[in-house]
């Protein structure tokens, strides 16, 4: 086909259906406006966070991290520093702590309640010694402000023991400029410390605060502690070799680490959520693939006679073919373009308001800058042209099949596939792949499996509706006494060609509710199962948690036996939480040392199998099921548990796992053991966590300040909340985390709407002829809209069922096989009857009342035009 003539044909497609092509074009923007955002938001966190890592680590090979707990004896520096088998093995090495507490201006509490949650936040603090973190962390090093300190040198105030130097970004956050005095921790353990330097090293909108190792260690609670020694190897020695070495002269109770795997680690962990929403998000760009095509189907049955005039001028069929691949490319170019465009901004408004985590929990601190590339927006353009092509790949396909005498009397072409084989075999392929593992931890079969569904119910759509004619035609004498109902049950099923354009206007609806239908009762489900989670780990009335303010926050056996005196308390409970390294690959899991007896463990724990009784000479321990998923562990699996006792103990002591049960709060695994097994094992009488059931009558206010007054020394950094609260809360932290996905749930339904619109608009500019004959045969406006109303309720109807029952074998596959592949965990599977009830009511409801209205303003200019055209 002639270029020029190829132009002045699309140019005048695009402007007889501006308004529809508009709407299509619009859809394919939305869903890579949704993708691209949740891609951009994830990749700049992640950037941010590496980039706070590389400042963190600095230059060094390797960290020395205990195997149990987050603090180690600094004896061992000391050994690395002395022993020469050790000294030989490193260039230089560097201790530090590293943990995270609040940090606010040493003001009045009447102020500081004032203020705003934001500057409460968790901050991470760093103890260094300047001397060795400039060999290994340079970045790390303070500055101080010369101005403070005239009379003496600047240098003096690396020492002060009362300096603390802060990121610019932090600064600023807080309002502080130097000189001011600020509170690190919080309750009466707080500490007075002076801003009196920046950290230039320090990232943009990085929140840190660096002191003295020394100063820390005695302001703040660690003395005698480490929570980690930074190494650079020594060249001449072989890295291997000399891990190994260091590993078995320290013991088995510390590991070695490379630094850029804590940057792996949280993108793994971060990975399921990020490419399940992502996944989500794209229900906008597969319905704007279905507006297309119908879009382009509907202008092909319009036109038929203008393209088969165009054929007898000499236009080939290929031409015909190319025409319309080409509107579909232009759709998902404009499309593509503005969704790029929408995302990038989307993208900043959720950094700024939602964070880098989505809500999810993953990343904390400030707010991340928008990290843009080239390459990161290019396969969501593409995968948004992509879209447009295909769904204009059908009527392509259909306009090169067109017949030119039959085209000429108006008949259509037949669409490409009719026969039910297709879709029911779609349904297998799709069950078969349920059973495929993970790649890469990923459920990606279970996600193609999804799509090849969501396929065949669309494809199902056209054979469903001709189905149901051979019900209505048994009611056809009753239809018969009303006309407008009469014609539209004939109109929606009377034939093979109104059955396929009421399918065309079914799809979007069918493919849109489906989805948000899934994520809906997915999301139910989730919550159900942690509110009925909730209610069964937090049987107590009042809860307590140890911070980090000081070293660890631990209570000590005095300080629990003085919590024990407390009036109104009729029964306490203890635990201890220690994070514990059990490969060096994934993150730490958490140990949870409680009161466990093993006959009873079912009632303890919310067991999600079998339990099964320890053999001799081992340990009964209780696997979470993300520890089960992460580490490959089952029920009767035996494991070592590195750190638990001496050295000879933990080589000899065998650990059993006796039953895995769910646990919805810690997202790298956890370890249930009795509390007297971990304090027999490790010596280690401490707890930092408690149950206090309340006896009748007593508040919860009462105990908190007896425990405030009674005990010695003071507990002001315990964080007390009851249960109600803390079910409360986690209820919270839930929702927001699946904010994006009800704002997703919502435009699914808008662009299905979208997509009744332009469908049913399309419909009536081709049969303008047919409703004109009908008001000279004395149908009056009203009847013609009642017939219009009829049709649209119907069609809506089937593909709302239709679309409720592909999205609750949707959601089954989210909750059974998505879920506990992505995250490993299990919920039970419970439908949101009364929210889907009113939402496909609704969808009904405003589809149909938009049909009409779309349908009315198309039909009063050129209903009689249409039959002069005719004749």
């Amino acid at each position: 086909m002639n270029a020029s003539v190829l132009i002045g044909l699309l140019r005048l497609e695009l402007m007889a259906q501006a308004g529809r092509f508009a709407i299509a074009a619009m859809s394919v923007a939305v869903g890579v406006a949704l993708a691209l955002a949740i891609h951009l938001v994830n990749r700049s966190a992640l950037h941010e966070f590496g980039q706070a890592l590389s400042v963190v680590n600095g230059q060094a090979q390797s960290q020395l991290l205990p195997a149990r707990g987050d603090a180690f004896d600094e004896s061992v520096y000391q050994q690395l520093l002395t022993e020469p088998e050790l000294v030989a093995l490193t260039r230089a090495i560097s201790p530090v702590i590293e943990f995270r507490t609040s940090i606010v201006p040493a003001e009045s509490k009447t102020e500081q309640s004032g203020r705003q949650a934001g500057n409460t936040e968790s901050i991470r603090i760093l103890g260094i010694d300047p001397m060795r973190a400039a060999l290994v962390s340079p970045a790390l090093m303070p500055t101080p402000a010369v101005v403070l300190d005239q009379d003496s040198a600047a240098g003096s105030l690396l020492f002060a023991d009362d300096s603390v130097f802060l990121s610019s970004a932090l600064a600023r956050k807080l309002g502080l400029t130097p000189g001011d005095r600020i509170l690190v921790g919080s309750g009466a353990g707080a500490s007075n410390l002076r801003y009196v330097g920046s950290v230039p090293g320090a990232g943009p909108d990085q929140l840190i605060a660096v002191l003295d190792i020394a100063i820390l260690q005695w302001r703040l609670g660690w003395l005698g502690k480490l929570s980690r020694i930074d190494l650079i190897w020594n060249d001449s020695i072989n890295t291997a070799s000399s891990r190994r070495t260091m590993l078995s002269t320290l013991g088995p109770q510390f590991r070695l680490l490379d630094p850029e795997v804590s940057g792996e680690q949280i993108s793994n962990l971060s990975r399921a959520y990020r490419v399940n929403l992502t996944v989500l998000s794209l229900v906008a760009m597969f319905t704007g693939g279905f507006l297309v095509w119908t879009s382009l189907s509907s202008a092909i049955a319009r036109q038929t006679r203008s393209l088969a005039i165009l054929g007898m001028l000499g236009i080939s069929r290929i031409g015909l073919e190319r025409l319309i691949l080409l509107v579909g490319l232009l759709l998902g170019v404009v499309g593509a373009s503005a969704g790029v465009l929408l995302g990038i901004g989307l993208a900043k408004l959720l950094l700024n308001f939602i964070g880098g985590d989505l809500g999810a929990g993953y990343f904390s601190g400030a707010g991340f800058a928008l990290d843009l590339s080239l390459l990161s927006i290019l396969p969501f353009f593409g995968l948004g042209v992509l879209t447009a092509l295909a769904g204009a790949w059908g009527p392509a396909r259909r306009a090169r099949q067109l017949s030119l005498s039959q085209a000429l009397r108006g008949v259509q072409p037949e669409d490409l596939a009719e026969n039910m084989q297709t879709p029911l075999w779609l349904f297998v392929i799709g069950g078969l792949l349920l059973a495929a593992p993970t790649v890469g931890g990923l459920p990606l079969a279970a996600y193609a499996a999804i799509a090849l569904w969501l396929m065949a119910g669309v494809q199902c759509t056209g054979h469903l509706l001709r189905a149901l004619s051979s019900f209505f035609s048994r009611l056809e004498p009753l239809l018969s006494r009303f006309p407008a109902l009469w014609l539209a049950a004939q109109r929606s099923l009377g034939d093979r060609l109104a059955a396929r354009q009421s399918a065309r206007s079914a799809a979007a609806v069918v493919a849109s509710f489906a989805l948000a239908c899934a994520m809906a009762t997915m999301v139910y489900s989730f919550r159900s199962s942690v509110a009925d989670w909730l209610t069964r780990v937090l049987p107590a009335d009042l809860y307590a948690r140890a911070g980090q303010q000081a070293g660890e926050g631990l209570v000590d056996l005095a300080q629990q036996q003085s919590i024990r005196l407390i009036a109104g308390i009729d029964r306490i409970e203890f635990s201890r939480t220690v994070p514990l390294r059990l490969a060096d690959e994934l993150p730490p899991i958490t140990l949870l040392a409680r009161s466990i007896r093993h006959a009873d463990v079912s009632s303890l724990l919310p067991i999600t199998g079998e339990v099964l009784v320890p053999p001799p000479a081992s340990i009964a321990v209780y696997a979470s099921e993300t520890a089960a998923a992460l580490h490959n562990l089952r029920v009767g699996s035996m494991l070592k548990l590195p750190g638990l006792g001496s050295t000879t103990q933990s080589q000899a002591t065998s650990f059993f796992v006796s039953a895995i049960w769910r646990d919805y709060a810690r997202q790298n695994g956890a370890l249930a053991i009795d509390l007297q097994t971990y304090r027999e094992l490790t010596n280690d009488q401490s707890i930092n966590e408690l149950a206090i059931w309340q006896k009748p009558g007593v508040t919860s206010q009462s105990i908190v300040e007896q425990a405030q007054a009674m005990v010695t020394p003071d507990l002001s950094h315990l964080q007390w909340r009851s249960a109600g609260e803390l079910r409360s809360l986690s209820l919270k932290i839930f929702d927001r985390s699946f904010a994006l996905t009800y704002v997703l749930e919502a435009i699914a339904i808008v662009v299905a709407l979208i997509g009744v619109t332009a469908s049913f608009g399309s419909q009536t500019l081709a049969r303008l002829r047919e409703f004109a004959v009908s008001r000279y045969l004395g149908f009056s406006r009203i009847d013609v809209q009642r017939q219009l109303l009829a049709e649209s309720l119907f069609v809506l109807g089937v593909a709302v069922l239709w679309g409720l029952g592909i999205g609750i074998a949707i959601a089954a596959v989210l909750v059974f096989r998505v879920n506990p592949q992505s995250f490993h965990w299990t919920m039970e599977m419970r439908l949101p009857t009364l929210e889907l009830f009113a939402a496909g009511a609704l969808l009904v409801a405003l589809g149909s009342l938009a049909a009409v209205i779309t349908a009315q303003r198309v039909m009063r200019p050129r209903l009689q035009q249409s039959l002069k055209e005719d004749w």
